[in-house]
């Protein structure tokens, strides 16, 4: 096998099997001696993914604390910015870089984490993602050769058309929920990691083609109808797709009576869920589920169930157990509405224990009773 059609192979069995991404960028960082590799993932508020090989998770931490991936101060972002027309750049573009930086932290963390060296490509740029292919080596492995640059070239052509490939499956995904969506009546809106609508149902394009909806859809981002209620919504959005955040935000939004602003309609109850991530995603499968609803309604109990399995990944029988639970059934009633037997349904419970992060079953009802009351 050729070195071409070795990264061929080895991208593209990354993008059918995204488990495999990590051993790639390894195997990648080995053949150029380098003592790294690295994905990132950039989108218009916030980095999507950063797959580092041999980093550890203080190295990731440290990059976002630092708020690494602008321009002035990342001479690599830089570096793109200036010579962004040729496909690979190395050291000398980012000596280059460095003179015109407002600051050094950038230069700090590579020095703290010993990543001074490397060469870098971009392998998809679209309106609010980027997402950037590098070798990131250290002192000791020294500059890129020419060498390094012509194996990471090989495999820069072979990761363009894994890349893409991954993305397409994933938004085939995407594609395959939105249809599966179209058969709920709940207003609900899928939105990804980079914050960009992917999918939504009926009732929910509704709601935003009505002069009385709070919400709306504008070059694929969610927007409320006023400034602040828009503010309201990127922040829940983004403390929702935030790993440390949390995994459910509601806010009650109401748009004003009048075109002067004065006075408000009666609000509705905007939901955003965090949704259970596939690891080693290229963002472009659903992070978060939007769903809209009248603060005077409440849905059926059919509705609920899917609603759970979407926000949590209960399965249908997982769901209804927890309706059952929240409706205030025992344990022994639930096997019997259910026909099941008590140890299929210990499972189920600690299932859905498991998947809401509930530990108790109070904290449960509890939960059922904030989300669908």
């Amino acid at each position: 096998m050729d070195e071409a059609h070795h990264w061929e192979r080895s991208f593209q069995d990354a993008a059918l099997d995204p488990s495999l991404w990590a051993n790639t960028l390894a195997n990648l960082a080995d053949h150029t001696g380098s003592a790294r590799a690295q994905l990132i993932g950039l989108g218009d508020k916030a980095i999507s993914f950063n797959w580092v090989t041999h980093a550890d998770p203080w190295m990731l931490e440290d990059f976002e604390e630092i708020d690494g991936s602008h321009a002035d101060i990342n001479f690599r972002i830089a570096a793109e910015r200036i010579n962004g027309n040729r496909r690979i750049l190395f050291e000398a573009d980012y000596d280059e870089a460095k003179s015109a930086l407002r600051s050094d932290i950038y230069l700090e963390f590579c020095e703290r984490h010993q990543i001074p060296h490397g060469c870098q490509s971009v392998l998809l740029q679209e309106t609010g993602q980027m997402i950037g292919f590098a070798l990131l080596r250290t002192e000791r492995d020294g500059r890129t050769t020419e060498e390094s640059r012509r194996i990471f070239a090989l495999a820069d052509r072979a990761a363009r058309t894994g890349v893409r490939m991954q993305i397409a499956l994933e938004k085939q995904g995407l594609s395959l929920v939105g249809g599966m969506l179209g058969d709920m009546s709940v207003n609900c809106i899928l939105v990804d990691r980079a914050g960009r609508v992917g999918a939504m149902t009926e009732g929910a394009e509704r709601h935003m083609a009505d002069r009385a909806g709070v919400l709306r859809a504008i070059g694929g981002r969610l927007f409320g109808v006023t400034q602040h209620a828009t503010r309201e919504i990127d922040r829940a959005l983004g403390d929702v797709i935030d790993k440390g955040g949390s995994t459910h935000r509601r806010l009650l939004l109401a748009r004003p009576e009048d075109d002067d602003g004065h006075g408000e309609t009666r609000p509705f109850r905007v939901d955003f869920f965090r949704l259970q991530q596939r690891e080693w995603s290229l963002g472009f499968i659903p992070a978060v589920a939007v769903v809209i609803r009248d603060q005077d309604l409440r849905g059926d109990r059919d509705e609920d169930a899917r609603l759970l399995g979407l926000a949590f990944g209960l399965t249908t029988a997982e769901a209804s157990v927890a309706l059952l639970l929240a409706g205030g059934l025992t344990r022994e009633q639930i096997t019997a509405v259910r026909n099941i037997s008590n140890e299929t349904l210990r499972v189920q419970v600690r299932n859905i224990y498991a998947k809401t992060g509930c530990n108790r079953e109070a904290e449960l009802v509890l939960l059922l009773a904030d989300l669908l009351g």
